[in-house]
């Protein structure tokens, strides 16, 4: 299915934890789910942000469809049994398997209805790669770069590791933390003028503007609007006016 919806979102991670080893511990199983490590206090953001799915999809039916009946309150209930039942050193049985047949078709109708009021599409899996391998590499050169005032090395980092993050995020938070990520770091420009003439003039500020211009033109298409070809300029042009 070629959606993009809350409900779709959470159908997605269901139907992959249904394909992996239950005998894996929980911790294991959502590292996996949500590419990130064990380890890693993002684990839990991101299994936060799992959580939030089910009253997203609900908000979004009730919006979108608000004579439909309480048709999901199956699937929500089994989602947070799930949740509350699961120990994170256990398997990840005492998870997955609140999560019955019933559940599944009942979120594959409501990511259809959904789609059914929507034009969005999900965003190109290898424009999104690339932008995150040319954002990293781009914060790398940043960071080492002695040429930037310290100060706004530190703020153009942050907002660059903020739109890593939303692409790491995609399956989660679908393209609105992607597009809330871009606003943030080229806003930021309307409020520091050394700021928008570092994006504005230097050569690591091009390289942002043109792989934020690749995504902004992948954003275009996924939202069934005419493709930006000039995206990057009108990105530059932003920055432009804030100085």
């Amino acid at each position: 299915m070629d959606f993009d919806n809350p409900a779709y979102r959470l159908l997605t991670l269901l139907e992959e934890g249904k394909r992996l080893d239950q005998n894996l511990n929980c911790r294991q199983a959502w590292s996996k789910l949500l590419n990130v490590r064990p380890e890693s206090p993002e684990l839990f953001v991101r299994i936060g942000k799992v959580m939030e799915l089910p009253s997203l999809t609900v908000s979004a039916i009730r919006f979108t469809y608000p004579d439909e009946p309480d048709t999901w309150s199956h699937w929500v209930s089994q989602v947070q049994a799930g949740f509350n039942g699961q120990v994170l050193n256990q398997t990840w049985s005492t998870f997955i398997n609140m999560i019955d047949h019933h559940s599944i078709n009942y979120l594959k109708i409501h990511s259809r209805l959904l789609q059914v009021k929507s034009k969005l599409k999900p965003l190109d899996e290898d424009v999104l790669n690339g932008a995150k391998t040319g954002l990293t590499e781009v914060l790398d050169l940043l960071l080492a770069s002695e040429d930037i005032d310290k100060e706004i090395r530190v703020a153009l980092s942050r907002n660059i590791r903020k739109l890593i993050n939303a692409i790491e995020e995609y399956k989660l938070t679908g393209s609105a933390g992607i597009f809330d990520s871009i606003e943030v770091l080229f806003g930021h420009a309307y409020f520091d003028p050394k700021y928008a003439q570092v994006i504005k003039e230097s050569t690591l500020g091009e390289k942002v503007a043109q792989i934020v211009g690749v995504l902004a033109d992948s954003m275009t298409i996924a939202l069934g609007l005419p493709q930006a070809t000039e995206s990057a300029k009108a990105l530059l042009a932003y920055v432009e006016a804030a100085t």
